[in-house]
């Protein structure tokens, strides 16, 4: 009996844990997976980190980042394009899922390579994680398991679209 009752507290605990972390990533989205108020946008001619707090449908607080990577030993020219040519992290954080990666965009404004994709995912194990990119999308994904679990599983993205200069980002 006493077996039984370990069991019963510890199915009922998985099923509390994943209707709190997992059952908002699968309410109803837009076709691109979320709606227009819950994408970040930036504009990288600034050259300049720049955030955003958006708060979703679900009331959840979502922070959207972009930061200019600098190498300090690199040379640097005497004028700047205006353009968003250069190395730009891109990430989000909501406590306790966060996650980033790195694009390189030209001086055509086009994603060149994505790269050093990060996660902290707390309350999760990640099974599987990706890092995709074209030249006018990237996206960073990954597949969680609550509890290790696959069946108590989620995909979070982490997506960023250029048009020209402007830089559009979002977790769905």
């Amino acid at each position: 009996m006493v077996i039984l009752k370990k069991r019963f507290s510890t199915l009922l605990l998985a099923i509390m844990m994943f209707t709190v972390f997992c059952v908002p990533a699968f309410a109803s989205e837009a076709p691109d997976g979320t709606n227009e108020n819950e994408k970040a946008t930036f504009d990288l001619t600034q050259k300049v980190a720049q955030e955003q707090i958006v708060t979703t449908t679900d009331g959840e607080t979502i922070v959207y980042g972009v930061e200019p990577v600098i190498d300090p030993n690199a040379v640097q020219p005497l004028a700047e394009y205006e353009n968003a040519t250069g190395t730009w992290k891109i990430y989000w954080y909501s406590g306790a899922l966060n996650g980033e990666y790195y694009i390189d965009i030209n001086s055509s404004s086009k994603i060149t390579r994505a790269y050093d994709q990060w996660h902290l995912f707390t309350g999760y194990t990640v099974a599987n994680s990706g890092l995709e990119y074209t030249s006018t999308t990237a996206r960073g994904w990954w597949d969680l398991e609550l509890l290790g679990s696959s069946w108590l599983s989620t995909r979070w993205e982490l997506r960023a679209q250029m048009n020209g200069t402007t830089l559009k980002t979002w977790v769905n």
